[in-house]
């Protein structure tokens, strides 16, 4: 080979090594679209944002999962507020061909103790206002106030969530939600649910086997009506003066704290969560026919059950109780010190048990 002849070689190799580079183009980063998209969304900007999703997943569909179309009292300044308290975090990224899974991490409000520090109030405000024969209208105006404040006294928590994404002319396309819907992440009672269920009352002691129907529990949204029974034994008590919270320190009972320690074994169906499904359909009653609900975020801003439980070792009555297992928790009462004769009471579900003191 002659020199011209290697030299027009290698002048040949150096242009299509060039073209090919020129015409390649590197796969974007699956995060990138994840975070373009949220920082339109949050702006608001929705015609930018709805170029990053694919034909699988609206804009309006991401909008009603985050708040209904049809609420009254989601006005656009409690939507902004909530929107911006939302923020979305990437955490990595896998890829699979055209595919990808952006892992995140979502903080946003708590919505389970947002729901307890807003009805500890609304009730206040609008039950006086229907009363006195105020429109709906009107009343959504008083709540307005009480849904901010009680939204901006509302930890913030995070979530894990992933986010799916396809590869489509070259570009990522988010798939999935990027956002989870709030109904399955938080434990919410639903408050729609007023069944009147019908069970005749039986009285039991402490240390027996009860046997519950678990479709008299109350429903819980984003969770399936349950069926079969569970397996609930009131296996000791505690009264106390007080409790030690890991985040107030030592708080004292108004009374004092009268803590139940039980048992449940879920045969059922499905998994059941015994701090919305059990505690807050039982009350403790004592010889005079006086009744107290459980401690809890509405009146001690803590959940008092969860401290008590937890010092025990014993699992967190918010903890899921899946098919087949068995945890031990509690339910605890502020009660006047003196109470006699005490029992733990459920009409909802055929329960009286009288109480070792």
């Amino acid at each position: 080979m002659n020199v011209t002849k290697l030299c027009l070689t290698i002048l040949f190799l150096v242009v299509v090594i060039s073209l090919i580079g020129y015409g390649s183009t590197k796969t974007p980063n699956p995060e990138q679209t994840v975070k373009d998209f949220w920082s339109a969304f949050k702006e608001g900007n929705y015609e930018k944002a709805h170029e990053f999703l694919s034909d699988d997943i609206t804009v309006e569909k991401l909008q009603e999962n985050l708040w209904s179309e049809n609420d009254q009292v989601a006005a656009d300044e409690i939507i902004t507020v909530f929107l911006e308290r939302i923020n979305l975090t990437t955490q990595g990224h896998t890829l699979n061909g055209k595919t990808a899974v952006v892992s995140a991490i979502v903080s946003w409000p708590n919505m389970e103790l947002f729901v307890g520090k807003f009805m500890a109030e609304a009730f206040a405000v609008a039950f006086p206002a229907a009363l006195s024969g105020a429109s709906q209208d009107e009343i959504d105006m008083l709540l307005k106030p009480v849904i901010l404040k009680s939204l901006e006294e509302t930890a913030d928590t995070e979530t894990p969530h992933n986010i799916h994404l396809k590869l489509v002319d070259g570009k990522w396309k988010i798939s999935s939600l990027p956002i989870p819907n709030p109904k399955e992440v938080f434990t919410l009672a639903n408050f729609g649910d007023t069944q009147q269920i019908d069970v005749e009352l039986a009285e039991y002691s402490m240390g027996q086997t009860i046997i519950i129907d678990s479709t008299n529990l109350p429903e819980l949204f984003g969770e399936a009506k349950t069926s079969g029974d569970l397996e609930l034994t009131v296996i000791s008590v505690e009264k106390s003066p007080s409790v030690e919270s890991p985040l107030y320190g030592t708080v004292d009972a108004e009374g004092a704290f009268f803590t139940v320690y039980y048992s449940i074994n879920n045969t059922a169906n499905s998994r059941i969560q015994p701090s919305t499904q059990l505690n807050d359909v039982f009350v403790l009653t004592d010889i005079n026919g006086h009744r107290w609900e459980p401690a809890g975020y509405l009146s001690h801003s803590f959940d008092v059950s969860e401290v008590f439980a937890t010092s025990k070792k014993h699992s967190d009555p918010k903890a899921w109780v899946s098919p087949g297992f068995t945890r031990t928790t509690a339910v605890s009462f502020d009660i006047p010190a003196q109470a006699q004769g005490l029992s733990l009471r459920s009409d909802r579900l055929g329960i009286y048990v009288q109480l070792n003191e």
